[in-house]
């Protein structure tokens, strides 16, 4: 099976870029409105040895909130989550309060079991929950009747690209570009929000020369742009990858129909119809799975050349090379 590079998370990158250039963030996730200082994020634990969390603030009344962005969630994650908050209670013997702001798709495990009648269940800030169409009408309607562009209007300008809302990705991109040209905003804010639709157009736009159009829009020069080319890179591969795991998915569940009738049929005989058909499905997805990844590679060298493929995925050029045969 090829081996995957590395999946830069693009979400990451635009979450770190609102925690240090937007003040508000913190409130917009929280709700509240005496968040004060901000603590140390590192702590020391016998389990995972130095936890480096997110965000960690203080309250005016001296308690502590924990913020945490997932755009996946295992039962890994969510125990990570609960020694954060266990060891920064140890540390400071300050109650910790703690929210995850989930960018992910839906349904998504809230809670983890610890025992048969105790649970672990933090906050959620959950973006699919909220109604990309209303925030995006209230900006263009705050736009056309100039009105006064707060700092939570540009963090919804942000992340309404994982909001619920049935409008394709990469016209939603162009959209917003040509909302932020309205926009009337400090420095500091219109910095923060070009950075991340910039991100955003990497991931979501396949081709360059809208990619570069986008950035015409929201006024990145090339000495803008100089700083954020890896990370601009970075956004087209996860793009690209998560295109092709979308694909393999699909094409996984496709061929798991067919073939799971087919292998399903023949080892139905010998082991039970049920057990056939699961046989058959398992094997669609190894299958799906295996075009999703090639497809990746298909990809790539349409941007990249076989040497710098292999680099990046750290794959043999001989395999590479016959993928590249192929096209």
């Amino acid at each position: 099976m090829i081996k995957l590079p590395n999946k830069h998370n693009t979400e990451d990158s635009i979450f770190n870029q609102c925690v240090m250039g937007i003040p508000e963030f913190p409130q917009y996730i929280t709700s509240y409105e005496d968040i004060k200082n901000k603590a140390h994020t590192k702590m020391l634990s016998e389990a995972y040895k130095n936890l480096n969390m997110d965000l960690v603030f203080e309250r005016k009344n001296g308690a502590l909130i924990n913020i945490e962005h997932h755009s996946s969630l295992t039962k890994e994650k969510l125990a990570r989550d609960q020694e954060y908050i266990t060891t920064l209670y140890s540390a400071t013997l300050k109650y910790v309060e703690q929210f995850i702001m989930y960018t992910g798709n839906l349904p998504v495990n809230k809670a983890l079991y610890l025992n048969y009648k105790d649970t672990y269940s933090p906050n959620f800030f959950i973006t699919k929950h909220i109604d990309g169409k209303i925030r995006l009408n209230n900006l263009k309607y705050k736009i056309e009747n100039n009105e006064e562009i707060t700092s939570y209007d540009v963090i919804d300008l942000i992340w309404i690209p994982t909001f619920r809302i049935d409008i394709n990705k990469k016209d939603l991109i162009v959209e917003l570009s040509l909302i932020y040209d309205e926009l009337i905003i400090s420095y500091s804010l219109s910095q923060v929000a070009r950075k991340c639709l910039i991100l955003w157009a990497g991931k979501y736009l396949k081709n360059s020369k809208k990619i570069k159009k986008v950035a015409e829009k929201l006024k990145m020069s090339i000495t803008d742009m100089k700083p954020f080319e890896e990370q601009i890179r970075d956004a087209i591969i996860d793009g690209e990858i998560t295109r092709a795991e979308e694909i393999g998915i699909e094409k996984g569940k496709e061929i798991g129909m067919e073939k799971g009738k087919e292998i399903g049929m023949e080892k139905g005989k010998e082991i039970g119809m049920e057990k056939g058909k699961e046989i058959g499905m398992e094997k669609g997805k190894e299958i799906g799975i295996e075009e999703g990844e090639k497809n990746i590679i298909k990809k790539m060298l349409k941007k990249y050349n076989a040497e710098e493929v292999s680099k990046i995925t750290e794959i043999d050029i001989k395999q590479i090379n016959e993928i590249k045969m192929k096209l």
